[in-house]
Order: structure tokens, then sequence, then C-alpha cells
């Protein structure tokens, strides 16, 4: 991964964040490019953002990489790219894309007022046949909900034989800008730690405020960085 800072002399989309951050020392721009192994943009890549550095957990952001070009010259092509807001300090952050392993890795978001901090990070793709875990039945109880009421999200997951299921086992909601960690299986003996295994894991979230159809996205990656295949569950807020 590379960081460095960029003036933003010419970016004429980034200037109402840049307004909130001279307003607010505490919060910091940063761009983030997710590429392949050669450069390639990974357009409609997903990542998670963790508070701390990498592995803490703690989750505060999700955001999807763009799709299409913007057309605007001043600012870097939305394929694989994006831009948000967040707190200054030492971040970790997590790129999944299909038919990539998960590339992680740590920054330091502390750029002065006028920049804005861009964040690479290369994603290595899977090798051929790669065995890979398994997720399913993504589904939300209650599928509807009122506007900031709770709801669970559930996912079942299967390891690959010889490549357990990891932590990361993640929901990302772009347009929200969340990224929350399932919980693994509850075990079946009382009072035994919950740990990484196959079963249904669970995630109790917090509805959007405004009413809507929500996608939300179930990544879940082993221990050796391998992806599972991504796949979606709609909330309905109402």
């Amino acid at each position: 991964m590379a960081t460095r800072a960029t003036s933003l002399s010419g970016f004429v989309l980034l200037a109402a964040l840049l307004a909130g951050c001279e307003s607010n020392a505490s919060i910091g721009v940063i761009q983030v490019a997710a590429l392949g192994a050669s450069g390639e943009p990974l357009a409609g890549a997903l990542a998670a953002i963790e508070e701390g550095g990498l592995f803490v957990p703690a989750y505060v952001y999700g955001a999807q990489a763009g799709t299409e070009p913007t057309g605007e010259e001043e600012i870097p092509p939305t394929p694989g790219y994006f831009t948000t807001v967040l707190p200054r300090g030492p971040k970790g952050i997590h790129i999944f894309a299909e038919g990539y392993q998960v590339a992680s890795s740590e920054f330091m978001l502390a750029p002065k007022e006028t920049e804005v901090e861009e964040v690479e990070v290369r994603a290595t793709p899977m090798p051929e046949g790669a065995a890979r875990p398994a997720t399913e039945n993504a589904v939300f109880s209650p599928s509807s909900v009122t506007p900031g009421n709770t709801t669970t999200l559930t996912v079942d997951v299967t390891a690959a034989e010889e490549d357990p299921i990891s932590a990361q086992v993640l929901a990302i909601q772009p347009g929200e800008g969340l990224a929350a960690a399932f919980g693994p299986p509850v075990p079946e003996e009382e009072g035994a730690e919950a740990v990484p295994a196959n079963g249904t894991w669970s995630a109790t979230l917090s509805a959007p405020v405004e009413r809507g159809s929500y996608v939300y996205y179930v990544v879940a990656a082993s221990e050796n960085r391998m992806l599972a295949p991504i796949i979606t569950a709609t909330l309905i807020v109402e």
C-alpha cells in the first residue's frame, strides 16, 4: 500500500468535504484506490475501514468503489476509487473484489486541512481453482422495518477444506457508509466461547433513517485470505 498527501487545488468536487474539515480539525478526507496487482482499477470493489489499525476490530466505515468514469479531468477516474471523510488517526482498510484475495493494509489519516490523503491498496488474484469459503442464505429478520429500528441479518458460512474461516465475515452497505462484523455461531456447549466456525453467523443492525430499499453485501474471508463469492440481502425500510 502507498499513501501520500495531495493538494486539492483542482478537486472541485471535494470542496464541500474540505470545508467540513477546515471547521473540524478532527476529521480528514481520504481517497482510496482499489487496484489489482498490475494496477488495474477494481471497479465495484467493496471496502471496510477499521478505527485504530488492522484487525482491532472496530469497523467504522463501508464503501464501494466506483464503476463508471466521471468525465472530470480534475479528479481521478471513478472506477476503483472512492472518497470520504473520517476521523483522523490510524486506520486499517480491507478490499473485497470478486476473483481477488482480500487485500488489507494500515494507514494514518493525518493530512493538513487543505489536503486529501490518498491510499492505494492492491489485491492479488486468487489462484485458479483455489478453494474458497461459501456463504448462502443471507436473510434479514424482520426483512421490513421502520426507520432506525433494529433487525438481524444472518448468513450461513462454510469454510473450504484445510482453510478455516476467519473472523472477517462482514455486512457492508455502501450508501449508508456501513461496515459491521457478524458474530460467529453460538456454541452448543453452555458457557463456551464463540469462535469462527461453520454455521449461522448473525449481526444486529440499525436500519437507515430514510425509507427505501437497501442492498447489503455479505463478504467472508478465510484465514488464507480467500474470498467467498459475495452475496447480498435486501432490507426494506418503510
